[in-house]
């Protein structure tokens, strides 16, 4: 422990290299949001003035056309957010203040009511523990989870979604966080009972971009459960997942108390 302490105090050390790795990497994703950002906009403002134009005359597809176009710019826009929030995620925790998990999972299902009220999805949640961390990136991991048991739920069947906690056992902390000393860990799940996966993609399934199905059959653009991973390291925490084809799917977060 010593020696890791003192490698992490050397400023030309690893650990510091790593750091500058990830400054950087953070950075380019701003940059190319920002040079995405203009032209975007610029496409927009174009597409509604054709649109006024073609008001004036009857042509069959145009009103199919300016829907597929006007899908790709959210679809843009959606990726451009993301990656905004990603690369924001990459520098690290904000404020860190104390609140109660419970609570950022309601708010989190509030702002996915209009998804889940179309699939008429059900979330359970059960008592969850108060933490002590960064509280704004802790609501957008829940709310993706959450998003995602909603998305990959089964045709006719209605999702249900729950979520409870843990505290961690001895074998699991030295299994998941070896070396890592300080307050009580828990483990908190999300399960649903959605088309699951493979278990061979359970690693897969947090690399940026990555998608198992086409955007055809489940919306998403492949950031959400890269930016939870994110958000799970940033608080010195896990997170990973279990599941079968067709047999739903479960994310465990492991974290602690506090994220110091």
């Amino acid at each position: 422990m010593a020696d890791a302490a003192k490698t992490a105090g050397d400023s030309q050390g690893p650990d510091s290299a790593a750091k500058r790795y990830k400054e950087e990497y953070a950075e380019f994703i701003e940059m190319a949001a920002h040079d995405l950002d203009a032209p975007l906009r610029k496409l927009g403002v174009l597409i509604e003035k054709v649109a006024a134009e073609c008001q004036q005359e009857r042509r069959d597809n145009v009103e199919a056309y300016m829907k597929r176009i006007n899908r790709c710019l959210g679809d843009m826009r959606s990726l451009i957010d993301s990656l905004t929030i990603l690369s924001r995620a990459g520098i690290g925790p904000g404020t860190i203040t104390e609140f109660g998990l419970d609570t950022v999972v309601q708010e989190a299902w509030r702002e996915l009511q209009p998804a889940a009220d179309d699939k008429e999805a059900q979330l359970t949640v059960e008592p969850l523990p108060v933490v002590k961390a960064d509280r704004i990136q802790y609501r957008q991991l829940f709310k993706h989870l959450l998003q995602n048991a909603i998305i990959f739920g089964k045709k006719e069947v209605v999702p249900q979604i729950t979520v409870k906690a843990e505290m961690l056992t001895g074998a699991e902390k030295e299994n998941w966080l070896e070396g890592r000393e300080g307050s009580d860990h828990y483990k908190i799940t999300v399960e649903d009972n959605g088309i699951g996966f493979r278990p061979e993609y359970a690693e897969r399934i947090f690399r940026p971009f990555v998608r198992l199905h086409g955007k055809s059959e489940y919306e998403g653009n492949g950031i959400g459960l890269a930016l939870c991973r994110k958000i799970a390291e940033n608080h010195r925490g896990v997170i990973y997942a279990e599941g079968q084809e067709d047999a739903g799917a479960r994310f465990v977060l492991i974290i602690s108390q506090t994220s110091n």
